[in-house]
């Protein structure tokens, strides 16, 4: 049962996130721009709980194998690098070196 809530809990917040990068991100900054944002959730949200249901068995003795499946399902598709530089605003980031920049995208992503 908790295993349960926690991957409705993970679906619902990757969700918001995802709705958020559609929202914030422009066009011309995406990897790959999105004619119908609603469609393109649905799907994502259906191949998400596709790989989940695949491997649920594999999921309940090791719920790491859920992080796996969102960071190769989901992961693709979020902008980290923008989404980092708008959470730490304009003026900070152009203030932090590389180095600094690419450690908070790579700890953003772990949240």
């Amino acid at each position: 049962m908790l295993a349960s809530i926690k991957i409705a809990f993970q679906a619902a917040l990757w969700s918001a996130v995802l709705w958020t990068s559609a929202q914030v991100v422009s066009a011309q900054e995406l990897k790959e721009p999105v004619a119908d944002p609603v469609a393109f959730l649905q799907t994502l949200t259906n191949d998400m709980l596709s790989a989940v249901r695949e491997h649920r068995t594999e999921i309940d003795k090791d719920p790491v194998v859920l992080d796996g499946l969102i960071k190769q399902i989901v992961f693709p598709h979020i902008e980290f690098n923008y989404m980092a530089r708008w959470v730490v605003g304009r003026g900070a980031w152009v203030k932090a070196s590389p180095d600094t920049q690419t450690a908070f995208v790579d700890a953003f992503k772990d949240l």
